[in-house]
C-alpha cells in the first residue's frame, strides 16, 4: 500500500513551488525551537504575533469575516448552518458548512483562509 503522506524539506518545497517556500521564510524561523532564544525574537514571529493581534480585534474580525464573507455564504449560496471557527491563535480565518445533519451522520465543509498570503484550505 502506498503511503498518501510524504515528507519534504524545505528545499523540496522550493523547487516546486517557490511562492509557498518564500512564505515560509519570511514567517517561519525554519531550524529554531521555541526554546531557542532567538525564537520569539525573529521578524517574522514579530510580524505574525502582529497579524494576529490586528486581526483578533473584535471589531475588524466580525466586519471582515462574521459580517462580511460568512454573511455572503449565507445570503448568496443559501448556506444557513455556517459558523466561524477561528480562535484567534493561527494566521488564519476559518469556518465550518454543515451540509447534511442526520442521527447516523453529518457531512461538513471546513475552510481556513490565510492571513500571511493569497492561501487557502478546504476539506470536506
Amino acid at each position: 500500500m502506498r503511503n498518501k503522506f510524504v515528507n519534504i524539506t524545505i528545499d523540496n518545497l522550493s523547487d516546486n513551488f517557490s511562492e509557498i517556500s518564500d512564505c515560509i521564510k519570511k514567517y517561519y524561523p525554519i531550524g529554531l525551537t521555541k526554546e531557542d532564544e532567538n525564537y520569539f525574537s525573529y521578524s517574522g514571529i514579530v510580524a505574525l504575533n502582529k497579524i494576529i493581534k490586528k486581526n483578533s480585534k473584535k471589531n475588524y474580525y466580525e466586519k471582515e469575516w462574521d459580517i462580511g464573507f460568512l454573511e455572503k455564504l449565507k445570503l448568496k449560496l443559501n448556506f444557513q448552518d455556517i459558523f466561524g471557527t477561528t480562535a484567534g491563535l493561527v494566521p488564519n480565518f476559518s469556518g465550518v458548512v454543515r451540509l447534511k445533519n442526520t442521527l447516523e451522520s453529518r457531512t461538513e465543509l471546513h475552510f481556513y483562509k490565510s492571513l500571511i498570503g493569497n492561501y487557502f484550505t478546504i476539506e470536506v
